[in-house]
């Protein structure tokens, strides 16, 4: 049972610590909801396109890092306003998967593969190691390095950073594709 419940957890929790990557900088990724689901789909695509659950999740997470990266990069250069913008990419993400399902299979609606039949036992426990290993990197991360000290500070005091010569837009662009990978 105890399994079962960290399992269910495993999605919960890594958009917790994707989001706190972002809420330490001071710009909530509320675009998450919406790449959760993007990519869930990415990794579907990739999965059926190369029949290795390992390269459709690998490059599933390449391309929303990417694309999480581009729109970062133009909220930068044109200042605009995150929390519009997120909402945006929220909208923009949770609207892709329904259409690149009709243009890569044809149907808005379920989706199947034998690529995509796995033992259920394997699953958890594959999901909950990778779930452990990714939070406990992140707090480490956060906690004990320079660049989390750095990220924790952009949020509450970006000028604190600024008067040490340190860009804290950079911070801004690597919460964000932190929380993409996440």
């Amino acid at each position: 049972m105890i399994f079962s419940i960290l399992y269910s957890a495993c999605p919960l929790l890594l958009c917790s610590i994707g989001a706190l990557f972002t809420e330490y900088a001071g710009i909530l990724a509320l675009f998450l909801d919406g790449l959760v689901t993007f990519s869930a789909f990415l990794t579907f695509l990739f999965t059926t396109m190369t029949h290795s659950v390992f390269a459709g999740s690998v490059l599933s997470v390449l391309v929303s890092v990417i694309l999480v990266f581009l729109f970062s990069q133009l909220l930068e250069m044109f200042n605009a306003n995150r929390f519009i913008a997120a909402m945006a990419m929220n909208l923009l993400f949770s609207a892709l998967p329904s259409l690149l399902s009709f243009v890569f299979f044809g149907t808005r609606g379920v989706l199947t593969s034998p690529d995509f039949v796995f033992a259920i036992t394997s699953v958890k426990i594959v999901s909950i190691l990778v779930s452990v290993i990714l939070i406990a990197t992140g707090i480490l991360f956060l906690i004990f390095s320079r660049h989390g000290l750095y990220l924790r500070i952009t949020g509450s005091d970006a000028d604190v950073l600024r008067a040490k010569g340190v860009n804290p837009g950079v911070y801004r662009l690597v919460s964000w594709m932190a929380a993409a990978v996440y």
